[in-house]
């Protein structure tokens, strides 16, 4: 794997990965337009209450830019931390760079007092799952849904830390 950081994400960093989260849903799950705004609202959401001491992004960069994001935020429940926005440029998966991401925000969640780490996907994403379960995440609810012009069965994974 080529040489890379993590940096935190950036306010100016909404427009591409708005960009990029369309473009790769849309091709590789069929999402709709709907994904779109979704996506913009999550971020900009992020950016308006984030509390750094509790929340971070994980975005890895090799030389020539970003090529995914992980967001830890807080949940509902204030011992569990949810990942959000999760996802790799396709030319970047199969080379163990999601588990490093998964490591480093199961390295953060501990160190600011997290118990539990949640992630919410959907069924279609089989590589995420597996990839959820390797790294200790136990699938713990399941229900069928209609979203972004798709039906399909939403996942809740968790994990205790």
């Amino acid at each position: 794997m080529a040489k890379l950081r993590f940096r935190d994400a950036k306010e100016s960093d909404i427009p591409w990965l708005v960009d990029r989260h369309i473009a790769l849903y849309s091709s590789e799950a069929g999402f709709n337009d709907e994904f779109g705004p979704v996506v913009s609202n999550a971020l900009q959401h992020y950016f308006d209450t984030r509390d750094p001491e509790r929340e971070r992004a994980f975005v890895p960069v090799p030389n020539n830019g970003p090529v995914g994001s992980l967001f830890l935020t807080r949940s509902d429940a204030a011992d569990c931390a949810q990942i959000r926005l999760f996802w790799l440029e396709p030319e970047w998966r199969g080379q163990g760079l999601a588990q490093r991401m998964l490591s480093c925000a199961h390295e953060f969640a501990c160190s600011v007092g997290y118990r539990h780490m949640l992630v919410r996907t959907y069924d279609r994403h089989v590589a995420a799952g597996r990839i959820y379960a390797r790294t200790g995440f136990d699938l713990v609810e399941e229900k069928r849904v209609q979203s972004f012009g798709q039906s399909m069965t939403e996942q809740a994974w968790l994990r205790a830390l």
